[in-house]
């Protein structure tokens, strides 16, 4: 099954690649073959649901077929080499042998023969290494495009991971929510202000929101989350202000770098 499949991907791009694993994906949920491990972290992770259950036991199956090609690809291309130096060791021990029998029958004029003969040897033999390096490269391209989807696809996996609302947030997102905050605080210092229930509540969601956003803000500065105890110090909460208010992520520090 994986020989099959490894050719369909020899010379397929990676979205072809893709396609290509999904369906065969497909084939085995219709001919009733089931991953039980797979099938069971699917269904661990969609809560019951079994449409959700599906759809990531295709996901996770569609990886799971790709780490067992790239697997097979390796086993194959390592099982192949051994194989040719066996033939190519059997065949040296060969020509020896005859070499062997040719000087005691030719002598002086057997020898110049031979070496003649080992001099197209060798230069057939640089030519063989030159085609040998030439395939062994269009085999990397061939393999590495689905390797570059795989790690493309990890890539943004973790990426995605990640990121979430409370250990990323940026500058706009600050700043909203620091307008909101002291817009709150100015209104509750007006003189008809009344500290009810619900303005209370109101009051403290506020005041928690900003907590987040500030320690989301230095995390994804790049600085340690303490940083947002800062806004508590006097004086020294405008300098924190400004940091977190005007300096860029870390990720957008490295890719102008």
């Amino acid at each position: 099954m994986l020989n099959e499949i490894s050719e369909k991907l020899k010379n397929a791009d990676a979205d072809m690649c893709e396609e290509i694993i999904y369906a065969e994906v497909l084939a085995e949920i219709k001919a009733g073959i089931r991953r039980d491990g797979l099938w069971a972290k699917a269904l661990s992770e969609s809560n019951g649901d079994i449409n959700k259950t599906k759809a990531l036991y295709i996901k996770y199956r569609a990886k799971s077929l790709g780490d067992e090609i790239v697997k097979y690809n390796k086993e194959k291309s390592h099982s192949e080499e051994e194989e040719k130096l066996k033939e190519e060791k059997l065949k040296e021990e060969k020509e020896e042998k005859e070499e062997k029998l040719f000087h005691e029958k030719n002598g002086a004029f057997g020898l110049y023969q031979q070496q003649f003969k080992n001099k197209l040897k060798e230069e057939k033999e640089e030519k063989s290494h030159s085609e040998e390096e030439e395939e062994e490269k269009l085999f990397q391209e061939k393999n590495g495009a689905f390797g570059l989807y795989q790690q493309q696809f990890k890539n943004k996996k973790k990426e995605v991971t990640s990121k979430n609302f409370f250990n990323s947030a940026s500058r706009l997102r600050f700043w909203i929510v620091s307008f909101i905050t002291l817009s709150a605080v100015y209104s509750s210092q007006q003189p008809g202000y009344e500290m009810t229930t619900t303005n209370s509540i109101f009051d403290l969601l506020i005041a928690i929101l900003f907590i987040i956003t500030c320690t989301s803000r230095a995390a994804d500065c790049g600085r340690t989350r303490l940083w947002a105890i800062v806004m508590l110090v006097p004086v020294l909460n405008l300098v924190s202000f400004y940091y977190l208010g005007f300096t860029p992520s870390k990720e957008s520090k490295n890719i102008s770098r």
